[in-house]
Order: C-alpha cells, then sequence, then structure tokens
C-alpha cells in the first residue's frame, strides 16, 4: 500500500511540476510569438498571463496594441481591461508556434484615435479598418468579441476629445 501511495504522489507531483514548467514557458514565449508577424503594424503587450485550469484558455491582463510608426497621421492606441483567449491549439503552439484560436474576447477596451495635424498623409485605408485586420490575422481565428468597448476621437494638437462611441 505505502508503495502504491509513493507511485501516485511521484506521478502527480511530476505531473504538476511539468504543467508549471509548460505554463513559465508558455508565459515567457507568448508575447514574442503573437509579436512575431515582421510586416504588422501594432505591438500587442499585456501586464500579466493567466493559464486557466487544465490549459483549457488564457487570460492577459491590461493589454495594449500600440503602433510601431507613429508617423502617420493617424495614429490609434489600445488599452483593454482583458483579452480572454479561448480553444488555442496546444500541439501547434507548442510545435510550430503557430496560433489557432477559436475566440478572443475583448473585454472593456477603449480605442484612442488621434487624428494628425497633416491631412496630405491621408491614405485610402480605414485606420481602424488596418487595426483589427493587424490583430486578427496574427493566427487562425474563428471568433473575434468586443464587449463593453469603446472608440475616443482626439485632435493630435490639443488633444481635445472629439467624439466618443461605447455600447
Amino acid at each position: 500500500m505505502k508503495k502504491f501511495l509513493k507511485i501516485t504522489l511521484i506521478t502527480l507531483l511530476s505531473f504538476f511540476i511539468l504543467a508549471k514548467g509548460v505554463e513559465l514557458w508558455l508565459e515567457s514565449t507568448f508575447e514574442s510569438t503573437i509579436n512575431s508577424k515582421p510586416d504588422r503594424a501594432y505591438n500587442i503587450t499585456y501586464n500579466d498571463f493567466d493559464l486557466h485550469t487544465f490549459f483549457k484558455g488564457i487570460t492577459l491582463d491590461e493589454v495594449r496594441i500600440e503602433p510601431l510608426n507613429t508617423d502617420s497621421g493617424t495614429v490609434i492606441i489600445g488599452q483593454v481591461d482583458y483579452a480572454t483567449i479561448n480553444g488555442l491549439v496546444w500541439i501547434d503552439f507548442l510545435l510550430n508556434k503557430s496560433l489557432h484560436i477559436d475566440e478572443i474576447a475583448f473585454v472593456q477596451p477603449v480605442f484612442k484615435i488621434k487624428i494628425g495635424p497633416s491631412k496630405a498623409k491621408k491614405k485610402k485605408e480605414n485606420s481602424i479598418q488596418m487595426l483589427f485586420q493587424d490583430i486578427l490575422t496574427r493566427g487562425d481565428l474563428s471568433n473575434f468579441r468586443i464587449e463593453q468597448g469603446a472608440i475616443e476621437i482626439k485632435d493630435s494638437v490639443g488633444q481635445k476629445i472629439n467624439g466618443r462611441i461605447s455600447n
């Protein structure tokens, strides 16, 4: 009986140590993986990485979406209270560092759009569409949700809020 108990405890302890090791490795490599696309327009950073029990999902706290190039006339900066990632295919992430995700949800995001003084640099594309295209093309994503989001539009000279949209 004692031998069975020892084997069970060693097995459970080994599983716990292995799971904790995988979690620490994921935490250290996840941000670099989501920002690995060389032609991306935005960096996504976060303050805390929380792996759900039994690897069912990930919660990223205090997410920031910041442009790599702020020379254009319009700049968009995103702040998200937290983002949940569900249905990540772990095998693809661990072996290939590729992202196959069922759903990403941004909870309480605020996107601040600063309209630059130079209208000459205005592109034909819509800047907010380019932001979401940049986010959504970082992996194979099935569903994207925004909960309780807002958009603030400011002029870059006086920092005056010209408009706010929220749900």
